[in-house]
């Protein structure tokens, strides 16, 4: 990485995130934007090694190279430049890298974009006393939106206020129920 790429980046943000070159990354890999795959230039193969989180993830320099999450490296040799913040997968499937699919985020816009948490099947409410109850999130604040003895009608309230308030990262219950 050359020391005005160095310079760039570590004026961005966190220095640990600082991505290889254009040309360092096409040294190694080819990316194809339609489809959002990676291919390594040495074999031919496609690259299709998630980590832990579910997330491509390409390493760059050889066998000792540093490993990166392939989202990133594609936001990097479409754009020219290192992600400011975080990317975002709009359809919210992480190892669907297209350049169609992703965008930039903040933290708060990314974690808008979620799935109902672990053993939920819709977002934002909870079932207490007979009613569900809406929850919501805004500027940092857990917010009760409302309540409704239907769960259908409560979804439904939770995708009106998430619309409202997270716009085009609004992750909506419609078609879960």
């Amino acid at each position: 990485m050359n020391v005005d790429a160095i310079i760039q980046c570590s004026r961005a943000g966190n220095p640990k995130l600082c991505l290889p070159s254009v040309d360092e990354i096409l040294s190694s890999v080819s990316y194809d934007p339609e489809t959002g795959l990676f291919t390594r230039l040495s074999s031919g193969h496609e690259i299709r090694l998630t980590n832990t989180t579910g997330y491509i993830q390409i390493r760059i320099g050889g066998r000792h190279g540093k490993a990166y999450v392939a989202h990133r490296l594609a936001w990097k040799v479409m754009t020219g430049n290192d992600p400011q913040n975080e990317i975002d997968h709009r359809n919210g499937i992480r190892d669907d890298n297209r350049w169609c699919n992703l965008r930039p985020a903040t933290r708060s816009q990314n974690s808008m974009n979620r799935t109902a948490g672990r053993g939920r099947d819709v977002k934002g409410l909870c079932f207490s006393r007979g009613r569900w109850i809406v929850m919501g999130c805004a500027n940092g604040k857990i917010v009760r939106v409302g309540s409704h003895k239907s769960k259908e009608m409560a979804a439904a309230l939770y995708d009106e206020y998430a619309k409202a308030h997270h716009g085009e990262f609004a992750k909506l219950n419609l078609g879960v129920l």
